[in-house]
């Protein structure tokens, strides 16, 4: 079976939109302080307070979530042989 591109990424931008929701839904409750976004926004802008640096970690982390970590998620469900719920839910 083979994975065509329109599904990685589709599937890449679910998880992505789901990931920074739950951390969003979390935050707002006081679960937790941590933010993806600005975390990744910090590596190129050092201050985790100014407005810009949370926008350039949410467009970072949509771009490598809904790319290049779906792509490789996809890569290691095809080496793993087939691609079934059991070996995604493994990884």
């Amino acid at each position: 079976m083979t994975i065509t591109w329109s599904a990685i990424l589709w599937a890449g931008l679910v998880a992505t939109t789901l990931a920074a929701a739950s951390f969003w839904l979390f935050r707002t409750s006081g679960l937790t302080e941590f933010s993806p976004s600005t975390h990744l926004g910090c590596m190129f802008l050092g201050n985790p307070r100014l407005p810009p640096t949370e926008r350039l970690g949410l467009l970072l982390l949509f771009a490598l979530g809904s790319t290049l970590l779906a792509w490789l998620y996809a890569a290691l469900q095809q080496r793993m042989g087939a691609i079934s719920l059991g070996g995604g839910a493994l990884l």
